[in-house]
């Protein structure tokens, strides 16, 4: 990483990198990482996909704490969501390590009885509750955040 770090500051390229608040939870050390990384020269970060609020927000927490501490300016991070509609597109995304509490799951699935669009929507409001618990549960921590929708399925129902 800081060789390609590196380079890209030699050409004079902009770069962000990647943060997983699940990693957080486990082992408590992701702000580490991106403090890490900022050092290299990262200018900001992108989540991986948002289901549980709990792991962001410790993290964003944790971060704020840090960047304090050390007198650093906090990176911009940028909340991933990630809709899904379909019982193997939410199975791929619990493989890919994002933690979908069973609740949530539950009621995805549940939808997805009814239709694939009814099930998206479900997966829209589960997504919507989780971002307005982490905006709720960081306000005034100072740490810039940013929001990105993305699909993880290339299925059209889960993609418009």
């Amino acid at each position: 990483m800081e060789a390609a770090a590196r380079l890209l500051q030699a050409r004079g390229v902009a770069f962000g990198c990647v943060t997983i608040a699940e990693r957080h939870l486990k082992k408590g050390t992701e702000h580490l990482n991106i403090i890490r990384k900022m050092e290299f020269g990262a200018q900001w970060f992108i989540s991986q996909a948002v289901y549980d609020p709990e792991a962001t927000v410790a993290l964003l927490r944790d971060y704020a704490k840090e960047c304090e501490e050390r007198m650093l300016a906090p990176a911009k991070i940028i909340l991933t969501f990630a809709p899904v509609g379909r019982p193997k597109t939410l199975q791929f995304v619990r493989w890919l390590g994002i933690k979908v509490p069973d609740a949530v799951e539950a009621r995805i699935l549940e939808k997805a009885n009814e239709s694939k669009v009814a099930a998206v929507m479900e997966s829209v409001e589960a997504c919507t509750e989780a971002l307005a618990q982490i905006l709720l549960q960081t306000e005034g921590l100072g740490v810039p955040l940013g929001i990105s929708v993305e699909s993880v399925s290339g299925f059209k129902e889960e993609i418009d």
